[in-house]
């Protein structure tokens, strides 16, 4: 198994693994140093490539640089990103994957270069979209931009120069997995979308979940979320404190966006004057200050989010994880605000009736 190397990718990839392990097959993950923790807690075997690239550490680095930016800044150090670990997995998955004695691959689609691999090995492949799909499409703007459902010719200017953009994004990306695959004698890419898996493309975004007018090819499979609590970090976490007879209010802001201290102050403010219990999941980078006044903290694990039939409603900063476990729990959502949400998620909450979004300036007035 390939991916891109953040929590939000790493997280159902390795539920897939697991279910794949438990129907027989051998799994392994070959990851930078800091995913190890994550899939040896899978139970999945874990392969390094790019150790002096990505020394331990380096992706909480990279993880808070992110979290401070917004806009087309913040998607063109994803893209960033993405080149680079592309750039490792070229150099290292061939020898490493050759001498585990590989048969198949599976590639996250934010992976672009594992497919190459695949081809330079003579390897079957399938590609699984851990995220929001990114496909570029003349019909549905790209994920990281508010997407609309409408049909207008402005509608359509709108995506196309988006569409635009993100290629332009990509051109750096698409140029070293194209130079690397002519080194290889491999047939060069056009775009994108042609370096995903021609057998089986499988997201985990329910279909109620995406934008009905999207264009995909015929291997495309919805399936639902990809959840396996049992592969997930324990923590501790204080159960006893919990009252049965208030309902529970899960608030995490993600990976990126766990120290927005402000943000979880005013939640746990304007909570305390309801007959609710709050949890706030912090992450391993907690805000300073304390959680707010009647709030309980939770660490980044399984707690409480292994018990997801006990979060009657959550409030979360737009990413995959939490709203996917929201939807598959039937549990009513919001979205808050961050430097850098994913609009193309809140659309979908408005378009499904599955949740709602609050700006910066109402939850600043202490909204409620």
């Amino acid at each position: 198994m390939l991916s891109f190397p953040g929590t939000g990718h790493l997280h159902p990839l390795t539920a897939l693994g697991r279910q794949l392990a438990r129907r027989g097959h051998q799994v392994t993950v070959f990851q930078v140093a800091d995913a190890e923790p994550v899939i040896r807690a899978a139970g999945l075997g874990f392969w390094p490539i790019g150790s002096a690239d990505f020394p331990l550490g380096s992706l909480r680095v990279k993880d808070q640089r992110l979290g401070r930016l917004q806009g087309m800044k913040a998607l063109g150090f994803i893209f960033e990103r993405f080149c680079r670990h592309s750039a490792v997995v070229l150099r290292d998955a061939p020898r490493a994957m050759w001498a585990a004695g590989i048969d198949a691959l599976i590639v996250d689609q934010a992976e672009f270069a594992g497919g190459t691999v695949a081809e330079r090995l003579g390897l079957p492949f399938a590609t699984v979209i851990l995220t929001l799909p990114l496909n570029l499409d003349p019909e549905v703007p790209f994920c990281g931009f508010h997407a609309y459902l409408e049909s207008s010719v402005g509608a359509r200017l709108r995506t196309a120069a988006g569409n635009a953009r993100v290629r332009a994004l990509a051109s750096g990306l698409c140029g070293l997995v194209n130079r690397q695959r002519q080194a290889w004698g491999l047939r060069p890419k056009a775009n994108l979308d042609d370096f995903h898996s021609d057998l089986a493309q499988v997201a985990q975004v329910p279909a109620g979940f995406d934008f009905p007018q999207r264009r995909l090819p015929a291997q495309w499979r919805y399936t639902g979320p990809f959840l396996d609590a049992g592969g997930r970090r324990s923590v501790a976490f204080p159960w006893e404190r919990l009252d049965a007879s208030r309902p529970l209010i899960f608030v995490s802001m993600g990976t990126l966006q766990n120290g927005v201290k402000c943000i979880f102050r005013a939640v746990a403010e304007a909570c305390a004057a309801f007959p609710v219990q709050t949890v706030l999941s912090l992450g391993v980078r907690p805000p300073t200050g304390g959680p707010g006044r009647g709030a309980l903290r939770a660490a980044t694990g399984i707690a409480p989010q292994s018990r997801p039939h006990c979060i009657p409603w959550g409030l979360k900063h737009g990413a995959g994880i939490t709203v996917l476990r929201c939807a598959h729990g039937c549990h009513p959502g919001h979205d808050g605000p961050t430097r850098r949400r994913c609009p193309d998620r809140l659309d979908r909450h408005r378009e499904n009736n599955s949740g709602r979004s609050i700006d910066g300036q109402a939850l600043g007035r202490g909204n409620r």
